[in-house]
């Protein structure tokens, strides 16, 4: 009988975990960052700092990077959803990664330790 058995255990409802795979410098002092799950309400955080986000699709954001972070050696990179009744609280984040600031294409690392909250990167 199919009340016996679990049918799909890996069934997701929404969009399933956040996850910053690249973050991509652009001209005109804008950066990309792509992932996977990116929700419309998303906030991107740079060095611990929120910047103007424009959601473009699950997979990307368009930030505007501030210039006191466009000259720093390395940028910490998040994304979080804040709740909208608590504005200061999360609701749901990904892990930290770290980027070289200078060149397009960089390859993140994860935070070390976290690098089981970023499926498919290696430490």
């Amino acid at each position: 009988s199919f009340r016996d058995h679990i049918v799909d255990a890996d069934f997701v409802l929404g969009l399933g975990r956040m996850a910053v795979e690249q973050v991509v410098r652009e001209t005109g002092g804008t950066a990309r960052v792509q992932g996977r799950h990116f929700p419309p309400t998303g906030t991107v955080l740079m060095n611990g700092k929120r910047v103007p986000t424009t959601w473009e699709s699950e997979e990307s954001y368009l930030i505007q990077v501030p210039a006191e972070l466009a000259a720093a050696g390395e940028w910490e990179v998040e994304v979080k959803v804040y709740d909208l009744q608590h504005p200061n609280e999360a609701v749901a984040e990904t892990a930290k990664v770290k980027v070289p600031a200078a060149g397009a294409g960089a390859v993140p690392q994860p935070e070390p330790g976290k690098a089981d909250r970023l499926p498919g990167l290696q430490p």
